[in-house]
């Protein structure tokens, strides 16, 4: 998700200043007061008037957010899907390189995305740099590089200089699941 914005906070009644952050599996308050609130601990969510009110096992938080509010509630209450996140709509072609997420190929398959074998969309699964070689032919496609989080095997920077190397620019990160980020590289724009 990804969204950030400087606002005033209440937590259990006490007022704060800082910058309130939508992740994709969190809200983050970061200022005169550090609080992180887990989706999975959320209870409730409203917005009315500006203000967002999130209920979670420590309490409750109320993010004034003015006009964003009612926005960050339907995040919250209604997260993107990965099919969402990367983009497919029904009649969207891809090809794979590699193991890709059985579940994930069946989400596709469900909204409608079609594997084709030269799509100009491609998903590589990439457990280690070396899989990583395979982004060059890649050139002139969009690929999205689906790696694991937090081994030393492969690294967000590895995957972002092999990206770059091969001539393609990174527009998009997403959490692709608990062990596993997907980073999305694109062809780069011609000039003028």
């Amino acid at each position: 998700m990804g969204q950030e914005m400087e606002c005033r906070m209440e937590f259990n009644g006490q007022p704060h200043s800082g910058k309130a952050l939508l992740e994709t599996n969190e809200i983050v308050f970061r200022g005169d007061l550090r609080l992180k609130i887990p989706r999975a601990a959320i209870r409730e969510v409203s917005a009315e008037a500006g203000r967002l009110s999130v209920a979670f096992d420590q309490g409750t938080a109320i993010f004034e957010l003015g006009k964003a509010a009612p926005k960050w509630a339907d995040k919250i209450l209604h997260p993107p899907s990965r099919v969402d996140k990367f983009g497919f709509r029904t009649g969207s072609e891809f090809s794979r390189i590699g193991a890709i997420d059985a579940d994930f190929l069946r989400e596709l398959a469900e909204a409608g995305a079609v594997e084709k074998e030269d799509a100009d969309v491609v998903l590589l699964a990439a457990d280690d740099k070396q899989a990583l070689r395979r982004l060059k032919p890649l050139r002139k496609k969009t690929v999205w590089v689906i790696y694991p989080k937090g081994i030393p095997s492969i690294t967000q920077g590895d995957v972002l200089k092999a990206g770059r190397d091969a001539g393609l620019v990174d527009i998009k990160v997403a959490a692709f699941s608990d062990s596993h980020t997907a980073l999305k590289f694109v062809p780069p724009r011609k000039k003028p």
